[in-house]
């Protein structure tokens, strides 16, 4: 147990504070780490696929374009995975102009960001927002493994995939008890407000889906939002205390492991 590190993604979820004096750890911390110990010694892997994580992963080249277009400069998916004695992670990106290398190694950089894509208009925050504790736990952990000075999450609103909007359609359908589609004017009527929830630039849309049957004539939309209204960004800046107390909530957790 003495091998446990801490996914930068997961930081968030053993910083949680215990309600119990006597205890160190919180509950949400020991959730987490027996299952990490279960994955490890039972040799299982968790199967968590939401419509939520499947938008995320498929449109993540969406949002890396919508960012770079925003900052006027090529942003590419980092594939280096960064590793150090308490922390592991996959940054999304990695700002190229203040990266300091070693013949190949990297030795730093200066900021990166991590991208998150939202499920519908509902769930994009607002700037007056506040960013997530457990993505700031996140930045912190990136800012940790490549020495940046800073680290910013950004919410990008960008289209559904098409299989997604067609998955909403057929759950409407369903609880509708809609099986004729194509004469139903209660369907026809759901079904638009589902793509109007779910398309935010039409013809970058249509250009990825040549041919998609729309329930809207395309006369008839005006929905698309300004590109520059589908981005909000909180940025992490370094705190080498909350560095510290992740080393030091690490050990704690190697420690507890080594109870189960």
């Amino acid at each position: 147990m003495d091998t446990f590190k801490i996914r930068a993604s997961a930081i968030g979820l053993i910083m949680t504070e215990s309600r119990s004096k006597s205890e160190v750890l919180g509950e949400t911390c020991k959730s987490y780490l027996k299952l990490w110990h279960r994955e490890r010694t039972w040799n299982r892997e968790k199967e968590i696929e939401t419509k939520y994580m499947t938008k995320g992963i498929e449109e993540e080249e969406s949002a890396i374009d919508l960012l770079s277009l925003e900052h006027g400069k090529a942003y590419f998916k980092n594939t280096r995975r960064f590793e150090n004695e308490y922390i592991t992670g996959n940054p999304d990106l990695i700002d190229k102009s203040g990266i300091i290398m070693d013949g190949e190694n990297f030795v730093s950089c200066k900021k990166g960001y991590d991208t998150k894509c939202s499920y519908t208009w509902e769930s994009f925050p607002f700037k007056s927002n506040k960013l997530d504790p457990k993505y700031d736990w996140q930045n912190t952990g990136y800012i940790d493994l490549t020495g940046a000075d800073e680290w910013t999450t950004a919410y990008c609103l960008v289209n559904s995939p098409s299989h997604i909007i067609d998955d909403e359609k057929r759950r409407m359908a369903w609880r509708i008890n809609c099986l004729d589609t194509e004469h139903s004017e209660q369907y026809k009527y759901e079904a638009k407000i589902i793509e109007k929830n779910h398309i935010y630039d039409l013809e970058l849309f249509l250009k990825e889906n040549p041919g998609y049957d729309l329930i809207w004539d395309l006369n008839d939309w005006t929905f698309d939002i300004p590109r520059n209204e589908r981005l909000v960004k909180f940025t992490t800046y370094r705190s080498e205390e909350k560095i510290k107390a992740i080393y030091k909530r690490v050990e704690e957790c190697r420690n507890w492991l080594k109870t189960l």
